[in-house]
This record gives structure tokens, sequence and C-alpha cells, in this order.
């Protein structure tokens, strides 16, 4: 930017930067979370997405700087799907600090709020929540919020709030919902991101004019697992083990004989068998709801079954079985289906549709399907022409497992395997930034109603329970969806799942 148009601007900011909200302490985990997620918006600026935090009345918000194209002007600043303009009035790319403003009457129309910077030291473990609006996302109303604890303060912060691409200049708050720094990049590990700290913002523009702090005196402390959470994970959790020892999955206890867990971790017509509480039960029926993933289990010996369960609400700290807690960051939700790969293609051949090509490491593949196959059936529904397989296709995402019958010659052959992610999936820079540090849920879309939180869950830890402080099940772990989220479908959905099926 000239440096005439910031000398312009920059009376306007000073006199407008001492305004900034009070430094009134957040007094719980819910209310610290409603700020974390008020005070962030989205910022697009030539076609690329990143997040700032509003930090002034008068419309001042801090982004980073790599998230401006290096001649913008302006930028788009939108929340609550209300897009507004914003002036770029500092660009520091050494710094990697940048300052917006938009217009004060345009705050309310983004329902957004200030928050105050302090300007007390942050101190190793701290609690802290980061917001953001990943990129993958583009239509979401609000930031999503992840809790975590600082692990440095020198000479960046670095913490376990996980971020993803687009998070970069969202806010990182500490306990009280005062302002320490800004989210500046991904870690390589997902529990290691790394953020600008607030007194480097400071210095990148005090030469210029001057940012108002707060001090804080008490905040929120890191959650610790309650003994009555500890307690319900204890008597709800279990593990799908099979023939072999191995654990597929986990999952979660829902009567006195009744387990659920997540059905694409579960290999068709494997022997299986629950661990629960060091006793191994053996799985006398099994009925599954595909649309939602998921899979019940039937023992044959009676387990104790006071079922204590509470809806998911926003803000509310939870916990999975690893004993380390998250928050949900949305309350209900839902992630829309995604067209499958079968790996191969088909033409509509007289007397029906023969595979003429097939790709390496795809569901073709994997099935032994070869050029010349003619296909006979697909999940059970025949197949006579490309809209037959069409039609069934609709009802199936990425890592649902697919059953196909298929004649070679005069010989009839039989075989399944996972439903792939399309290749324009695969090449997306989201997805691969998701999975960069660890692997997603092969299965992780098509929900009509999940709720979402950052709970460390691996995907072994699918299909095991969330619960709540007060010990009562909130709902099922039902994918690892990306880097900063976990879903999981809320307990009465899952049984309402059971009773229709």
């Amino acid at each position: 930017m000239r440096a005439g148009l910031r000398g312009l601007q920059l009376p306007l900011i000073a006199a407008a930067l001492i305004q900034t909200a009070p430094g009134d302490s957040a007094r719980t985990i819910p209310d610290l979370a409603r700020i974390a997620r008020d005070c962030c918006v989205r910022v697009s600026s030539a076609g690329d997405s990143a997040s700032g935090v509003l930090v002034g009345r008068d419309g001042h918000i801090l982004t980073v700087a790599h998230g401006i194209a290096p001649q913008a002007t302006t930028v788009r600043v939108i929340r609550n799907n209300v897009q507004v303009t914003g002036d770029v009035l500092l660009r520091d790319a050494q710094a990697d600090v940048a300052l917006l403003k938009i217009s004060p009457d345009d705050i309310p129309r983004l329902r957004a709020i200030a928050v105050s910077m302090t300007d007390s030291q942050p101190k190793q473990g701290d609690f802290v929540l980061a917001a953001g609006f990943p990129a993958r996302q583009k239509q979401l109303p609000h930031a999503i919020i992840r809790s975590g604890r600082l692990m440095a303060t020198q000479p960046v912060l670095r913490s376990t709030c996980r971020l993803t691409a687009g998070d970069s200049g969202g806010p990182i708050l500490n306990g009280a919902g005062h302002l320490v720094g800004i989210n500046q990049r991904i870690g390589m590990i997902r529990d290691q991101n790394l953020h600008l700290p607030a007194a480097h913002c400071i210095r990148a523009v005090k030469a210029r004019f001057t940012l108002r702090t707060v001090r804080t005196a008490q905040q929120q402390s890191v959650p610790t697992v309650t003994p009555a959470a500890r307690q319900t994970l204890n008597e709800y959790s279990a593990a799908i083990i099979d023939d072999e020892g191995r654990q597929l999955g986990s999952a979660t206890r829902l009567g006195a004989r009744l387990f659920v867990t997540k059905l694409s971790l579960v290999p068709s017509g494997d022997k299986l068998r629950l661990r629960w509480k060091s006793r191994l039960l053996t799985v006398s029926h099994q009925k599954h709801v595909r649309a939602s993933d998921l899979l019940f289990l039937e023992t044959d010996v009676e387990t104790d079954a006071a079922l204590k369960t509470s809806l998911p609400a926003f803000g509310r700290v939870v916990w999975g079985v690893s004993g380390v807690p998250g928050i949900i960051s949305r309350a209900e939700t839902q992630e829309p289906r995604q067209r499958p790969s079968l790996g191969c293609t088909v033409d509509e051949l007289e007397g029906g549709v023969a595979v003429t090509r097939i790709s390496a490491d795809s569901w073709a593949f994997r099935c032994g399907l070869k050029p010349g196959d003619k296909l006979q059936s697909v999940a059970g529904a025949d197949v006579r022409t490309l809209d037959d397989l069409g039609d069934i296709l609709q009802d199936f995402n990425p890592g649902d497992r697919l059953p196909v019958t298929w004649m070679r010659g005069s010989q009839k052959k039989v075989s399944a395997s996972d439903l792939d992610q399309s290749s324009d999936q695969l090449l997306d820079r989201q997805e691969h930034l998701d999975g960069r540090a660890g692997l997603l849920s092969l299965r992780r879309t098509g929900f009509q109603r999940v709720f979402q939180h950052d709970v460390p869950s691996g995907l072994n830890g699918m299909g095991g329970p969330v619960v709540d402080s007060n010990g009562r099940l909130t709902g099922i772990n039902i994918a690892v969806r990306s880097r900063e989220s976990v879903l999981a479908i809320p307990v009465d959905e899952v049984l309402k799942n059971y009773s229709q099926r």
C-alpha cells in the first residue's frame, strides 16, 4: 500500500483502537466459546480465504499479512452470511501482520463483537481457544472453535488447538476471553500449531499507532475429566474385536444387551466379539443402518443398563475414551454426501453393463474386476443399464462397503470393497492438508444430523462414546472429518435409528 494512503488513515486508527472492548473475564467455558466464535470473521482476498479478529468497536480487524493479496487495498469481510468491504490499512509482510477496517455500521450486520487484547504474558499449559473459518466450508455462518493448551510461548505461541487451511488470522484467546495472539500456521503434527503472539502484533504496529490492552487476572484452567465422566466412559466404552484379537474400532453400550459401532469399520462377514470392562462378549445379532453408518450389536450376556443422556450444546466440554477434553463447536449440523468413485469405466452393451477399464488401487481393482466383465448386481440390486447403476450409487458415500456380482465368461464372481473418494476430492488442497498429519475416516460424509467437536479421537475411537462433565452420554463418534473436526451422532438420533431399523 502507498505510504500516502497509510498516512491518511492513521489518525483514525489511533483514535479507534483506544476504544476496544472492556477486559471482563469470561465466566464459563461456553461464555468463552461464544466470544471466540463471535469476534472471528472470514477474510477473502484475490480468491484466497483467511480469518480475522475484530479488535475495535470502530471496526478494526487484525489478521495475517499472508492472507491478504500484496497489492490489495480492500478485502471482503464475511460473517453470518453477510459480506462487507474492509479497507487494508496496514500489511507488514515481514511481521506477517495486517490491519483492516470495516464501517462500524457493518458490525451489527455481521453480528460480530470486539475482543480485548491482553498484555499479560501467556504461560505454558494455559487453557486456550482458537477460532477460524476453514476454507473448505465456504458457507459457514460463523467460525469453528477448538480448545487446547499452550505448549510453548516463545518465540511464537504453539498450542494443541487444531488448525486447518483458512484459519490463519483467526483469534486465539486465553481462559478469560482475551486475545493472546492470532493463528499463523498449521503444524506438521495435528496438535502442534503456531500462532503469532499479541505482543508481536503490537510491535508490528506500535511505530504507527497504539493498541489498547487489558490485563488478565483470573481465567479458566484446562478442564480435567470429572469422576462422573470417567465412570460413564468406563461403563459405556467397548472395543470391537475380530477373530484374531485385533481391535477394529470402538463401540458404545446403549442397553442391557445392545451396543453400537461404526458400520464401515467392520468388514462384512467377520465374526465379532466385544471387549467390555475386561470381559469378552459374543455378538449374537447384528443390524445396520447404512445411511448413518451405524451397526447395532446384540450380545447374549445381560449387562447393567442405566442410560443417562444429554443433548449436544455449543461450547460444552466433552470427553471421549482418551480422557482428553474437547469442545462442541457445532451442536447440530449436516455433512452432505459426496459422490463415490468406482475406479473403473463402464459401457452399456447389449445384454448389460460391461467394464471397459480399471484404475489401480480402486474399488474395482480391489474387488478383482477386469475389463470385459459384465455386472450382474451391485448392493444386491440388478444392474441392466447405466441408469440402474447410477440409481444404486445415489445412496452410497465414499467409505461405504459396496458388494458386486459379475460374470466373467460363464463364471460367476462375487466380491466387495470400500468405495473411494472421487479424484477431484483427493486432489483438493484442503483435503490434502486435513489428512497430512493423520488418517481421516474413509466414510466421513452423508450424515443428516451430527454435531462437531475436537476431542482427540483416532480412527479406532470411532463408534465410541462422547460424554459430558455430568457423566451423561451425548453422542457416538462417527467420523474423523478433518484436522479440526470429529463428527458424532447425538444419542437420541442413534436410538431413533435403532427403533426405525
